[in-house]
């Protein structure tokens, strides 16, 4: 990785060359660099377009449904229907999910403002959230497992019919 140092900023960029030509500094190559950011910022827009698209059915309709969860079931629908292709939304949804944690930040911040809810029963949410993530942990665990096996017996099947 290559260190360029252009008026006050620094850019790490994997295989570019910074060229000066008739007093221009111009970088070959930085298309490569740029072409993959694009594509995820795009596939990122389209998730969030169907997050909102969903949000505004929730509205129109009335439903009880929050709208990203209308947007997120949108998505679906569209990649079984075959509308969209997972390759339109792969490396945006693969970006979201590695900074999902971040997302949880501003919720956690928020209950502080709560201090007097949480000295009075604050027992009882510790107990609620403890309970309930194990419960997602069984859940993912068994469904995971259910997943595997069907998967080891399609791959069984295909062995022996071959």
């Amino acid at each position: 990785m290559k260190a360029i140092r252009y008026m006050y900023f620094t850019y790490l960029i994997p295989g570019s060359i910074l060229m000066e030509q008739e007093g221009v500094f111009r970088m070959t190559q930085g298309w490569k660099v740029l072409q993959p950011l694009t594509r995820t910022i795009s596939q990122i827009a389209l998730l969030f377009g169907f997050a909102y698209f969903g949000s505004l059915l929730s509205k129109v309709l009335h439903l009880p449904v929050p709208g990203s969860i209308v947007g997120i079931a949108l998505v679906f629908a569209a990649l079984h229907l075959g509308w969209v292709r997972l390759e339109w939304i792969e490396q945006g949804a693969d970006y979201l999910l590695s900074k999902l944690l971040l997302f949880f930040v501003p919720p956690a911040v928020g209950i502080l403002e709560y201090k007097e809810m949480f000295t009075m029963s604050g027992s009882r949410y510790v107990l609620i959230i403890i309970v309930s993530t194990f419960a997602v942990m069984a859940s993912t665990g068994l469904v995971a497992e259910f997943i595997g096996k069907r998967r080891g017996t399609k791959a069984e099947k295909e062995d022996a019919a071959a």
